[in-house]
């Protein structure tokens, strides 16, 4: 019934290009998703397609478990099948692991960046300065401080303690003092910032803000000093949370590699993207804030400007 309801919406709608955004798991709670050949054909009539694979298989991380590797088997060939059942004019992704993956499927893809999942749109402080205060930090002492912002899903995974025990004696050289402050909903992993909360109370501050609107979120965004990142380096061009930091100006600390592909990492060029690795100080000491700036109108101009070149 949804399908011959969306194949009557594109019918009426004179629809010239159909672009799937994809993630495996929003079509089967395994990721299997060998319906979709079936499901999409109607779609098509001719139509030129455009797939944006915001995610691939599972199991091809070099330390990824046997069942990992056996289920992302079977999500692979599905997902490779369907593709070419597809046969898009136009094949995005984020990352260039991914490509790169893809790559090796005799499967070409390009790098689209995602924007930020929150606008710009930072209002006048008040909220954010409210709560800010609470922990001493106003107008005056406001250069006394390191503030940290954290936006978004934790995953288990994240090390939060590695990072604070680097960047501590960082601050502690500088004379600065440190907040970590979160927002929004972290999910299973908050239990990681919980841990790391009591050993290092003594040394610096936390603050725990919860959901909030959007509006507030941006408002937090354009407080802080640095975001910081809890997705792996080489999975970072995924992360719409990581896309907002930057698109809000902030340098964003990433202190995760523990997911590698055996395929070539991206290179740090981003001056505002800091590893954890042995230039991390360097790189920290050097950053500097931008005005914010959403990416999305950019990001929608490369679209544009690459479904023009594949429609010729």
């Amino acid at each position: 019934m949804r399908v011959k309801s969306a194949q009557e919406f594109l019918d009426d709608s004179g629809v010239e290009w159909l672009s799937f955004q994809f993630v495996c798991y929003g079509f089967h709670p395994k990721g299997f998703v060998r319906s979709l050949p079936q499901i999409s054909s109607p779609l098509l009539q001719g139509r030129k397609v455009h797939v944006m694979l915001h995610e691939l298989w599972i199991g091809a991380a070099k330390n990824s478990t046997f069942k990992d590797r056996l289920t992302g088997w079977l999500q692979k060939y599905y997902i490779l099948r369907w593709l070419r059942a597809l046969q898009p004019r136009l094949v995005h992704t984020s990352n260039s692991a991914y490509r790169q993956l893809l790559a090796r499927e005799n499967m070409v893809a390009h790098e689209l960046p995602l924007f930020g999942n929150i606008p710009v749109d930072p209002g006048n402080g008040q909220w954010i300065n409210a709560e800010l205060s609470r922990l001493g930090v106003s107008a005056g002492t406001r250069g006394e401080f390191w503030i940290l912002g954290l936006f978004g899903g934790i995953p288990t995974e994240w090390q939060c303690a590695a990072l604070l025990e680097r960047l501590l004696p960082m601050a502690e050289k500088q004379k600065k003092k440190v907040i970590f402050a979160s927002i929004g909903r972290h999910g299973p992993g908050d239990i990681v910032l919980t841990a790391a909360e009591e050993p290092f109370r003594g040394r610096m501050q936390f603050l725990r803000l919860g959901p909030q609107t959007e509006s507030r979120v941006s408002e937090f965004l354009a407080a802080v000093d640095f975001g910081v990142a809890t997705v792996p380096w080489s999975l970072f061009g995924k992360s719409g949370a990581a896309a907002a930091m930057l698109d809000h100006g902030l340098p964003v600390i990433v202190n995760r590699n523990d997911v590698q592909f055996d395929v070539p990492a991206p290179p740090a060029v981003n001056p505002r993207v800091i590893l954890l690795d042995e230039n991390f100080e360097r790189r920290l000491l050097a950053a500097e804030r931008q005005v914010p700036s959403s990416s999305r109108a950019k990001v929608a101009a490369a679209l544009c400007d690459a479904l023009e070149q594949a429609a010729q």
